[in-house]
């Protein structure tokens, strides 16, 4: 059996409570790289949903926001370059795109999708 999870949007409310931030300073930022877990599948369900398998058969559902982030996660960029690289892309503020990609980040090593290399 799946367990289902998903990607909190910027639509959906958000519980401060359930993640820690990821730290906002320039410096820690550009030395943060995600990469992505070689058990974790990218699977297809519909159009414009997407969802990760890892290995304990966890499916966590993504759009496609989170398939980009997802597809920039191979431990080449930092944290800091894959935000200024979503606001450039989703045209979004500097604030907005730094709260959901910590958010969306911590998810994906929570649910073991990720881990963070630091260099």
């Amino acid at each position: 059996m799946y367990k289902i999870s998903g990607y909190m949007n910027s639509k959906d409310n958000a519980n401060p409570k359930d993640s820690l931030p990821i730290p906002s300073d320039d410096i820690q930022l550009s030395h943060l790289f995600p990469i992505q877990q070689t058990t974790t599948k990218l699977g297809y369900w519909e159009p414009g949903k997407k969802f990760l398998l890892n290995k304990n058969s966890e499916v966590f559902i993504i759009d496609e926001l989170g398939e980009f982030i997802w597809t920039l996660c191979l431990g080449d960029k930092s944290v800091r370059e894959i935000e200024r690289l979503l606001i450039v892309e989703a045209d979004q503020s500097e604030s907005s795109v730094r709260t959901s990609l910590s958010t969306f980040l911590l998810r994906l090593k929570d649910k073991n999708h990720i881990i963070f290399k630091q260099r």
